[in-house]
């Protein structure tokens, strides 16, 4: 059911919860060359900015399922929360984050780690595994997959 009157839009209830928060939602800044942008972008204005492929980003009918007002009302114009559950949704069935979701998660932990003195980047910036060490399976490799499978952690 959808209000005949004073019809509010997912974007109208986003503003209220982030101007509580304390978050200008008209606030814009300027990129490299002057252009203005909003402070909260899409999802897809975030990955067109991460040089995620076009073929990748999500609009229109891979929003599904959804209402066709909720789809008329995003558009190309996701708020970024519900593209990155969408975005793992369609790509993975929930498994996993997408390419937005997976990079916005990794930057952050990276952004703690480096902000923390007393983590390895801050002490050892230059380490780089060795084979075998913490189950690295070549000198220079080492993922997230590669520590968990070394901390025999199961995954199930």
């Amino acid at each position: 059911a959808f209000p005949k009157s004073n019809p509010k839009s997912p974007q109208d209830v986003l503003a209220t919860m982030y101007r509580f928060l304390g978050v200008d939602v008209a606030a814009q800044y300027a990129d490299g060359s002057g252009r203005p942008h909003p402070v909260l972008p899409s999802g897809q204005a975030i990955a067109r900015a991460m040089g995620i492929p076009e073929d990748l980003i999500l609009r229109g009918a891979r929003l599904r399922p959804l209402p066709d007002k909720l789809l008329e009302a995003f558009g190309e114009d996701t708020p970024l929360f519900f593209y990155v559950l969408k975005e793992a949704e369609v790509l993975s069935q929930g498994r996993k984050l997408g390419p937005v979701g997976g990079r916005i998660v990794a930057e952050v932990l990276i952004g703690l780690l480096s902000a923390d003195p007393a983590s390895y980047l801050a002490i050892q910036p230059t380490w780089r595994p060795k084979a075998g060490e913490f189950g690295a399976p070549r000198d220079g490799e080492f993922t997230v997959a590669d520590l968990l499978r070394f901390a025999r952690v199961t995954i199930g």
